[in-house]
């Protein structure tokens, strides 16, 4: 029988079992004690003044821009190369997205290209580290100073990576993680939203909490939502932020592994570290290019075949949806479209060995 090698490994001891076991016997299950310790932890482990739980990081992008000042009509820059969770947040914030195509080599937004699609509505720059891989925030905070625009970090796949040594991204006003299943350490559910500016925080925490502030009850002062997490998911939380180096650790070492020993296979394009970052490797994605023997789909059956799970993250550009596209159609950002034609995310999870790892190569070179 083939051993099964899946794309993710959902890290989970007794130590998460005890930690959701204390909670549901305090009968305090709503956010309190726990989700207030688990975001002190938090803001001494990334050095940042303010840290918030929420229920997922799509509720904390949506709050995020609304905290921000950006609403209807404001324009934001952003990438079709993403999940749509980041252009949905735009949206439904009465903001319009403008998208803005990818660097090739790193899947992120291309800051070459990014100055083009300023207009005098324009107010802020969504940017997405894709993969785990940080932004080039160096350049992007150039551009954004001159043209005076508010930068917003989804760093959902980037929990645990850094840019020049930081967990917090410079040049960034607010900056958002998710603890999703798929991602580096999880909750299943869950997001984090961190951020230096005092104003911004405040008006983060009313809109989540229906429009009242913190510690309140019935002082209702905007429209919100409901964003609020729980302390189950906290107290995961708490117990998966204790595994996080040695989770990253692995990662990077798998896919250094994953790198020397498929360098040199002709036509097959790997995942770039770029310079000053350090990435977590929330998926290892690869391109098949033009000169590699077989097509993206002939590799993905043989891997199937071999055990392997894959996917295709992501196999169209947004504006390829119809209720996503904001007016731009096919041909409008060429790499985001080449992108999406090549690329094929393999496993790289702390679970695996180097047998594994070898075994999932071994495939790969089979159909060079």
């Amino acid at each position: 029988m083939v051993k099964d090698f899946h794309l993710n490994f959902v890290d989970i001891d007794n130590r998460e079992v005890e930690s959701v076991r204390r909670v549901l016997l305090s009968r305090h299950l709503e956010r309190g004690s726990v989700t207030k310790f688990v975001e002190k932890k938090l803001k001494h482990l990334i050095n940042v003044k303010n840290a918030v739980l929420v229920s997922n990081a799509t509720g904390a992008l949506i709050a995020g821009l609304k905290a921000s000042g950006i609403g209807f009509g404001d324009e934001v820059l952003t990438t079709p190369f993403t999940f749509a969770a980041t252009v949905n947040a735009i949206s439904l914030v009465g903001a319009v997205p403008v998208y803005v195509d990818i660097d090739p080599e790193t899947f992120n937004l291309d800051p070459e290209k990014i100055e083009e699609k300023i207009s005098r509505r324009t107010k802020a720059i969504l940017t997405v580290d894709l993969f785990g891989l940080p932004c080039d925030y160096e350049k992007i905070g150039v551009i954004a100073k001159k043209h005076n625009l508010v930068v917003i970090a989804d760093s959902s796949q980037a929990f645990g990576s850094l840019f020049n040594n930081k967990y917090f991204f410079p040049n960034v006003s607010l900056q958002v993680f998710s603890f999703f299943i798929s991602k580096v350490i999880t909750a299943g559910e869950g997001g984090l939203a961190i951020t230096n500016n005092k104003e911004i925080a405040d008006n983060f925490n009313i809109f989540i909490n229906h429009g009242q502030k913190r510690g309140s009850k019935y002082k209702f002062i905007a429209c919100g939502w409901n964003f609020r997490p729980t302390d189950i998911e906290a107290a995961i939380i708490k117990s998966q932020l204790g595994k996080l180096n040695r989770i990253i650790s692995k990662r990077k070492r798998n896919a250094r592994y994953l790198t020397q020993k498929l360098k040199n296979t002709k036509g097959l394009i790997l995942p770039s570290v770029g310079i000053n970052r350090e990435h977590s490797f929330s998926r290892y994605t690869v391109r098949i290019g033009k000169d590699f023997r077989s097509t993206r789909e002939q590799v993905i059956n043989y891997l199937r075949k071999n055990g392997v799970e894959t996917d295709v993250i992501y196999p169209k550009p947004l504006y390829f949806y119809k209720h996503l596209s904001f007016g731009f159609g096919k041909g409008s950002c060429l790499e985001s479209e080449r992108a999406s034609r090549e690329v094929l995310t393999i496993p790289v999870h702390q679970n695996l060995t180097n047998k594994d790892l070898g075994h999932i190569c071994k495939c790969i070179k089979d159909k060079s």
